[in-house]
């Protein structure tokens, strides 16, 4: 089940089914060993559908604006982090002054270099 390709609908559709498939798997519990106590066996499984079920009103906002057209996933703005942590490891002895003044700079580049792109693409 591949979020990004689904609609609200859908994917709605799609979680309640596998909520119906896996219920008494999701409450099996066990004893804890070291403490005697019942607790459930498939903590991170449970952990990854309570999220599910509480960010489906805010997981597929972009359908509700489709006029300001925002992505279905943040790809890009992981890629953006991951390059910005990628050159701040390349410089891990700065200060934290100077840490800020990097990201800043980093920001306004980007922003510096989008916008040249789209005019010179207009041009």
């Amino acid at each position: 089940m591949s979020v990004g390709r689904m609609s609200r609908i859908t994917f709605s559709s799609q979680l309640k089914k596998w909520e119906i498939k896996w219920d008494a798997f999701l409450k099996e519990r066990t004893i804890n060993d070291e403490n005697g106590k019942w607790q459930y066996t498939h903590k991170s499984l449970r952990s990854a559908h309570f999220s599910f079920r509480q960010y489906l009103p805010t997981l597929f906002t972009y359908e509700e604006y489709s006029d300001i057209q925002i992505p279905k996933t943040n790809n890009a703005i992981e890629g953006l982090f991951t390059a910005l942590k990628s050159r701040l490891r390349a410089h891990n002895g700065m200060s934290q002054d100077h840490k800020k003044r990097f990201v800043d700079g980093f920001f306004r580049h980007r922003d510096i270099a989008q916008f040249t792109s789209k005019k010179e693409e207009g041009q």
